[in-house]
């Protein structure tokens, strides 16, 4: 058995909260970076639980199979809590706005998407800190224990056009 994750320190969530996201939001909604790539950069704007004021924040988007998909590298967070509870959003690039309908996965649908994003250069970094951060684990290769255990720290929802109609957003580039 396993020890219970430790969650990100307050310290490490508020500088990334009030540096590191606004200088990404700004890169994405103003100069309109990161529009392309397995793991794209879009703003998540979130209606909030409890004020019902819209939130944004900068995610990663992961486009695998044709399905897109938005994980929670920092535990729980307030933005995946929302999302959860309101079921839709809009993902933001430049000043294109996209309506989602977001599905949290559990079970082994979670293990897969997992294990293909650990796959990728993109997601093998983040997953070394949150083990190393999360349960002290340091590691060279992501492989299946691992990938459990980011389980437990890390959410995944499904993305998909709230308008059905409409073809999926192709990235450019």
């Amino acid at each position: 058995m396993t020890a219970a994750p430790r969650p990100p320190s307050r310290a490490f969530l508020a500088l990334y909260r009030r540096v590191v996201n606004p200088v990404i939001r700004f890169s994405v909604l103003r100069l309109g970076a990161g529009r392309s790539g397995v793991k794209s950069l879009r703003i998540l704007r979130v209606r909030g639980r409890t004020t019902g004021r819209v939130r944004e924040v900068p995610v990663g988007v992961a486009e695998l199979d044709g399905h897109r998909y938005v994980l929670t590298m920092m535990g729980d967070a307030q933005w995946a809590r929302n999302l959860r509870a309101a079921g839709q959003a809009q993902l933001v690039s430049g000043r294109t706005a996209e309506d989602v309908t977001a599905r949290e996965i559990h079970g082994q649908d979670k293990i897969a998407v997992l294990t293909r994003c650990c796959q990728l250069r993109q997601y093998q970094g983040p997953a070394r800190v949150a083990l190393r951060s999360a349960f002290g684990k340091t590691v060279r290769q992501i492989a299946e224990p691992e990938i459990e255990l980011l389980s437990q720290i890390w959410f995944v929802f499904l993305l998909q056009n709230a308008d059905p109609r409409r073809a999926p957003v192709t990235p450019a580039g």
